[in-house]
């Protein structure tokens, strides 16, 4: 096997990524910021949204707002190429999303689309 095809191939990727996250020792999004960002899939109302997360976002330390942005930046330029990849907003939250946020996936796809 070449090493450096294996490297590149997406699927590895993905799965180092989900290693990544599934280990670490607190959620990105933190325990004890969990349950407040689980109702952030309950507001329907979208400046109400932003402000809300925008809020709990300043709440989590600084070293995992910018895993999350870095992160978020990368999901969504899969997402917008997902003519190619096959990977929408959707499917991104179903198979990373759960890692990614640390809790379910109506939270991990309002996260993304928001």
């Amino acid at each position: 096997m070449d090493f450096f095809k294996a490297r590149e191939d997406p699927h590895n990727v993905a799965g180092v990524v989900k290693a990544f996250l599934g280990e670490l020792p607190e959620p990105l999004f933190t325990s004890k910021l969990l349950q407040a960002f689980k109702n952030l899939g309950e507001i329907t109302d979208k400046d109400l949204l932003h402000t809300s997360m925008s809020k709990l976002l300043f709440q989590i330390p600084p070293s995992n707002r910018e895993t999350i942005g870095s992160l978020a930046r990368h999901l969504k330029n899969v997402a917008d190429n997902s003519n190619v990849n096959k990977m929408t907003a959707s499917n991104l939250a179903t198979s990373i999303g759960p890692q990614y946020a640390g809790i379910d996936f109506p939270f991990s796809e309002a996260i993304y689309l928001h």
